[in-house]
């Protein structure tokens, strides 16, 4: 597990149906469980990872495009490879790191049987499709749209998984509503381009994580942020001031805790 410090790029805010947004990322990262293996499938220019202060062990960044997965690959400085490198070469080992995959998620979720896709324990899969053509208040589209039929077939497969943790965000729409009506839902809020504030949704099958895999936007808004980070500065402050029987004997009461 690595940590890292948050890299936005300049185009991260402005990319179309980017969750980069102030209020929009720290709600999605405070729904992600702590994870050894974490998947973007509809990579784009990866809002969460970027943002992500404490990476999983392995992370995996699926980009359809190839001009925009050699970007990607480019502004986070990290190596571009096939799927079928991925499958052979990464996937089989235990190396930390993080690699920008050129493949589609329709590819990767059609071969999951063949190892492309675990679906294992300790598996996070963040989903965030383009938005259905009907829901949009806007002629703004993506390099490659979705039709409904490709949005039914994507929620078929992600339904097929039974150990992997997965989290897709959309906006309102009948198909996912009904398709999901077993899982979790978190709503949030974002602006459109035009200035409009839109509802979108974020669909969990999961419960509520016990632990997350960056605490660092926990809070609920800007305020409660900045209070928690006070306070954490403030315990940590004292925590060091103390005798260092004093500190493990507290270490060890707050590990029976967790």
């Amino acid at each position: 597990m690595f940590s890292t410090t948050i890299k936005s790029g300049a185009s991260d805010k402005s990319y179309f149906g980017g969750k980069g947004q102030d209020g929009v990322y720290q709600t999605i990262i405070n729904e992600i469980p702590k994870c050894h293996d974490y998947w973007e499938i509809f990579a784009g220019n990866a809002s969460i990872f970027r943002r992500l202060t404490n990476k999983a062990k392995r992370s995996f960044l699926i980009e359809s495009n190839h001009k925009q997965a050699k970007r990607l690959a480019h502004s986070l400085q990290l190596p571009l490879i096939s799927l079928d490198y991925l499958v052979v070469y990464v996937l089989p080992i235990e190396e930390e790191g993080a690699w920008v995959v050129w493949g589609s998620a329709f590819q990767i979720l059609t071969k999951r049987t063949e190892g492309y896709l675990p679906d294992t324990i300790g598996t996070y899969i963040f989903v965030d499709p383009p938005y259905p053509l009907s829901t949009r208040s806007s002629n703004n589209r993506y390099l490659h749209e979705l039709t409904d039929g490709q949005h039914e077939l994507l929620l078929t497969k992600l339904l097929q998984f039974e150990n992997a943790q997965i989290g897709i965000t959309t906006y309102p729409n009948a198909m996912y509503e009904e398709r999901l009506t077993d899982w979790r839902k978190t709503i949030y809020s974002s602006v459109t381009r035009s200035g409009q504030v839109r509802t979108e949704h974020m669909y969990l099958n999961y419960e509520p994580p016990q632990k997350l895999q960056d605490t660092y936007y926990i809070g609920k808004d800007y305020r409660e942020r900045e209070t928690l980070k006070k306070q954490q500065k403030n315990w940590a402050k004292n925590f060091a001031q103390m005798h260092k029987h004093q500190r493990q004997a507290i270490i060890e009461k707050l590990i029976k805790l967790l």
